[in-house]
């Protein structure tokens, strides 16, 4: 009996100490596959004896964290990989502006707007930076005169992205008469920092119109 019982100890311990391979007959780890492999719901990573591991969040990205460590979920701002974060559409004509003064875009539809990176404020029609780094914002806006008489659609039109109410980037151009409609698209990259201000304006010398414009924000890294 005494052997019996010193047999089952010892294969025990062996058993809990032995490496699984499927279609391998030398498993290189604890568990090894040699195929495919389908994850038909979430992939946990991490955790321990008593906890689950995490499944991350949607549209997070695996990351190595190293030998011996477990790997970790990440969003793909979080490791500064350029990622498309805020796009924001203006459909339909605005009411009618005068002229020199500037028209705060309205959106109306957001297809995207990151809340780790950036949120939009219905208050003043801005967007508030959450994530501190380079963002390349590209802009397209739409200035229509139509509705105004002979002799005053002509003059100079003006597109503008601010930062904290200061122009970083903006697109001027003069017009003759009978100019119906203005379209700028334009951008360019700079830095921002927590709780920055992101504003998109237009201007014209006659009294005008918003109608079609878009802005889009990708953050490129700290």
């Amino acid at each position: 009996m005494k052997i019996k019982l010193l047999f089952l100890l010892l294969f025990s311990t062996v058993m809990s100490y032995s490496q699984v391979g499927i279609n391998t007959k030398t498993p290189q780890k604890d568990f090894h596959i040699n195929g495919s492999l389908q994850v038909v719901k979430e992939l946990n990573v991490g955790g321990s004896f008593n906890t689950v591991g995490s499944s991350g969040n949607k549209g997070d990205i695996l990351f190595s964290n190293g030998t011996n460590m477990a790997p970790i979920w990440s969003s793909p701002a979080g490791f500064n990989i350029p990622s498309l974060s805020v796009i924001g559409i203006k459909s339909g004509f605005s009411a009618q502006t005068n002229a020199n003064v500037f028209a705060t875009v309205v959106f109306t539809s957001f297809p995207l707007v990151n809340p780790a990176v950036a949120q939009y404020n219905s208050s003043d029609n801005s967007f508030t930076i959450l994530k501190k780094g380079y963002y390349q914002i590209l802009y397209s806006s739409y200035l229509d005169m139509s509705l105004n008489p002979v002799g005053q659609t002509g003059g100079t039109a003006q597109s503008t992205v601010k930062q904290n109410n200061q122009i970083i980037f903006a697109s001027i151009t003069t017009h003759n008469e009978r100019t119906d409609n203005v379209r700028h698209t334009s951008g360019g990259t700079a830095f921002f920092n927590v709780n920055d201000k992101v504003i998109f304006q237009m201007t014209m010398t006659r009294d005008f119109r918003l109608a079609d414009c878009s802005i889009s924000m990708l953050y490129l890294g700290n």
